[in-house]
């Protein structure tokens, strides 16, 4: 009886899983936008970079937030096989609008300047953090 009920909902499963394939596709196209795009070429611009060595990532794609009504502890679900998670929380914070701006290490003693121009030029709302990455 469980098998068939397996069968059954196979394809359901496998629409399933191509949506959350398409989601992500979607998710990793809109990650980059004309906001992105203006915050590095203004970090670049200020500080003569011609390689464009500040860039920006996105992390929305290091976890999915669900939230929920009622007060209830936070926890993590792992998906069977994968390293994804999802990660439960009661809504205090939305994961989806954060980014990282990466930044060489040669430009470590300028973080407030950094701080100044991304807060200037970021879309309100969205939270991001700096890190500092070894340029070779």
């Amino acid at each position: 009886m469980f098998a068939f009920l397996k069968v059954l909902t196979l394809p359901i499963s496998y629409l399933h899983d191509e949506l959350m394939k398409y989601r992500d596709l979607c998710d990793s196209r809109l990650s980059v936008n004309g906001q992105v795009i203006y915050i590095e070429k203004a970090l670049n611009d200020y500080f003569l970079l011609q390689n464009k060595d500040i860039y920006i990532t996105d992390i929305t794609g290091l976890y999915r937030s669900v939230y929920l009504r009622n007060e209830s502890p936070s926890c993590y679900f792992y998906y069977k096989g994968s390293q994804k998670h999802t990660y439960l929380q009661n809504g205090t914070e939305n994961g989806q609008l954060k980014f990282i701006v990466n930044v060489p290490s040669y430009l470590k003693d300028r973080i407030e300047e950094i701080q100044n121009i991304v807060e200037y030029n970021k879309p309100a709302g969205r939270v991001y953090t700096i890190n500092i990455y070894d340029y070779e």
